[in-house]
């Protein structure tokens, strides 16, 4: 019975905490965009190291995308038990210990107008979503709107336009020659030329 006791006390202190830390984030982005659905955009705060106190100089935000239904049950291969990519957290840590503010939040395309004012907001945006998680048209979407962040003036990381040039993959094929690449990392863009390369 103590032992039952100490573990719901646990878990209700936890969920405290998750709690408190998801309401102060969203705190911090009402008071950078103003009201909006924010503790919905705002996945679980586990892992993550509470945001200042004390105004910052900086407030980021880290997108990502939650794919609905997806067979992992977490949101994508790429998701961690929380729905946020196994990094992401460390990330948003690694802001937070600068001093300055990182809030991780979702791409939920249904709310886009909402998510719209929010990124532009801010004074920097990490994107944390991978190419093909998000359909044709939504992608178009989602990254224009990160091209009209970046014109005016908040930076991306990765943006659009590196993301496309630079892949992990079409990096490595890039890197294949030098001493840190692998001679035979090979990619290939259409059927043609994998049928003769491969």
């Amino acid at each position: 019975m103590v032992a039952d006791t100490a573990g719901q006390a646990a878990i209700k202190a936890l969920e405290l905490v998750k709690t408190k830390f998801k309401s102060k984030s969203a705190a911090h982005l009402t008071a950078a965009a103003g009201p909006g659905p924010w503790e919905m955009m705002i996945g679980s705060c586990e892992g993550m190291m509470q945001n200042p106190a004390v105004a910052a100089k900086y407030k980021l935000l880290l997108v990502e995308y939650y794919i609905p239904g997806h067979a992992s049950g977490v949101g994508g291969y790429d998701k961690g038990k929380n729905g946020h990519r196994v990094d992401s957290m460390p990330i948003v840590n690694g802001v937070i210990k600068t001093g300055n503010i990182c809030v991780p939040v979702f791409f939920i395309p249904e709310m886009y107008d909402a998510f719209a004012k929010l990124v532009k907001s801010v004074d920097g945006i990490i994107v944390r979503i991978n190419p093909g998680q998000l359909d044709g048209e939504t992608q178009i979407k989602f990254d224009e709107l990160m091209r009209e962040c970046i014109a005016a003036g908040i930076p991306v990381w990765s943006s659009p336009d590196v993301q496309i040039q630079m892949g992990a993959k079409d990096a490595l094929c890039k890197i294949a020659n030098l001493n840190c690449g692998l001679a035979d990392t090979l990619a290939y863009y259409d059927n043609d030329s994998f049928i003769e390369g491969f």
